[in-house]
């Protein structure tokens, strides 16, 4: 079975049950967190969608690490791994990765890392004539991530 012949929103979906999730506190823990971002599928997949309308064809894996606090939300994100011809796919994934809220952890923080394998089923064509223009998610993620400044 030829894994690129699946429609891209199929092997998205099933990209964390082949590749997997980082070993967290119990078994529950690695499964609680599967389930919550694949209830969150359809907007990391906008993310390759919105790259795949600039560039024309794309392919590849992003592994977002993140941290999740007490409070069951997402601290810290950060793009790990990207093998993506654009740079933004990753951004945007870690962006919405400090979105989501899991199931305050038993022991926090927790340290996580969940792959995205995002395959284009189309055959590599040219670029679009009138691409959307570039996106930021990069730049926000830096403003997100630079020390605040320091008080007078």
């Amino acid at each position: 079975m030829r894994i690129a012949k699946l429609p891209t929103t199929l092997l998205f979906i099933l990209a964390p049950l082949l590749v997997g999730v980082e070993p967290a506190a119990s078994a529950e823990a690695n499964q609680a967190i599967i389930n919550t971002v694949k209830k969150r599928m359809p907007s990391f997949k906008l993310c390759f969608d919105d790259a795949l309308k600039r560039k024309g064809h794309l392919e590849g894996k992003v592994v977002i690490g993140f941290e999740v606090g007490a409070d069951g939300r997402v601290t810290r994100s950060k793009v790990e791994q990207d093998n993506i011809a654009d740079p933004e796919v990753g951004c945007c994934a870690a962006l919405l990765m400090r979105r989501i809220k899991f199931e305050p952890p038993a022991q926090a923080p927790v340290r996580e890392s969940f792959p995205f394998v995002f395959v284009n089923p189309n055959a590599p064509g040219k670029p679009p004539k009138n691409p959307p223009p570039p996106t930021t998610y990069c730049a926000d993620l830096k403003k997100l991530d630079a020390p605040a400044p320091a008080a007078p």
